[in-house]
């Protein structure tokens, strides 16, 4: 059982490239908290940064909310509104593909 976090900053249709880069600083961060199982960030349809990171545990998933307000913080200007953050069990979650 592990559990997927899913939180999705809005961002402004100019600020796209600005937001990756300052997004990808992050990505160590979150690989080194407890728990960390994987993570991917993705623009959605509507243009908001997505990002999905999986945990051993929910206490682990909910651990990461100081870094997203640290990027919050750091996306700054470039979001267009909050970011908007929920958690969930997961029942499929294939980790062979991680092996291929």
């Amino acid at each position: 059982m592990s559990f997927a976090r899913l939180t999705r900053f809005p961002i402004k249709r100019d600020k796209k490239n600005e937001a990756q880069q300052t997004s990808r600083q992050f990505e160590q961060q979150l690989h080194d908290l407890p728990g960390h199982e994987s993570t991917i960030f993705f623009f959605d349809p509507d243009g908001a940064l997505t990002v999905v990171t999986v945990w051993d545990t929910e206490e682990h998933a909910n651990g990461a909310t100081a870094i997203r307000q640290q990027a919050a913080d750091a996306l700054g200007d470039a979001m267009d509104g909050a970011p908007k953050t929920v958690v969930g069990e997961t029942f499929v979650n294939d980790r062979r593909l991680q092996h291929a």
